[in-house]
């Protein structure tokens, strides 16, 4: 069987751009998250056109490699590791909203809320 490129993303050109370091997907599989040197790519499920988008680039200085990845059963949180040994922890969320004072409404993805 034979298989074809549907997208593809070329940092051949970008000086800043190194060797990928890890990978990890979220829970609900609608984000990747590359690591890099000093910085981590975040991509987003485009469900329309079935294919996944550069959502943006996190740059951390001095941050050295990008070891390990990791996010939360419910992915909320995203954690990175590095070569140094420092852990960082992340909030991912669209928006927090309060429901009449007593709930808070964390979006995490267009399809998945926590109450």
């Amino acid at each position: 069987m034979k298989g074809n490129f549907k997208i593809r993303h070329d940092y051949s050109t970008d000086d800043k751009c190194r060797d990928f370091t890890a990978a990890s997907v979220n829970p609900n599989g609608e984000s990747i998250v590359l690591g890099n040197y000093n910085r981590f790519y975040m991509f987003n499920l485009n469900q329309k056109r079935e294919e996944f988008e550069e959502a943006g680039i996190m740059n951390i200085d001095n941050y050295y490699s990008i070891t390990s990845m990791c996010w939360k059963a419910d992915g909320s949180r995203f954690v990175t590791g590095n070569l140094c040994g420092s852990v960082d922890m992340y909030d991912i969320s669209m928006k927090k909203l309060r429901l009449k004072g007593k709930f808070e409404l964390n979006y995490i993805s267009p399809s998945q809320v926590h109450v």
